[in-house]
């Protein structure tokens, strides 16, 4: 009896978001790029008081703990899960 598409589509789905969130994480861990497209931009008027507070205040998320990088000279802040909380360029804010 072959498998119905209404249960086989999302199966496949869940696999493609799957292997895609797998994918970005090795990439976040184990390169020193990080692509922009995949990242949103958030500004700081100051590098230096990006605390661990003001991190969390980015993020929105009370739970999980921010990672702060540096990727191909550009700071990257992830938040939390791979593929749902987000990752974010972080840039001075400069009028």
């Amino acid at each position: 009896m072959p498998t119905p598409r209404i249960v086989l589509i999302p199966c496949l789905l869940a696999l493609v978001w799957g292997a895609f969130v797998a994918s970005e994480m090795l990439l976040w861990r184990l390169s020193d790029r990080y692509p922009a497209h995949f990242a949103g931009v958030r500004y700081v008027n100051d590098i230096a008081l990006l605390t661990p507070q003001a991190m969390a205040e980015i993020c929105h998320q009370p739970l999980t703990r921010p990672e702060l990088q540096t990727k191909h000279n550009r700071l990257f802040l992830r938040c939390g899960t791979p593929g749902i909380e987000g990752v974010y360029r972080i840039e001075i804010w400069r009028e």
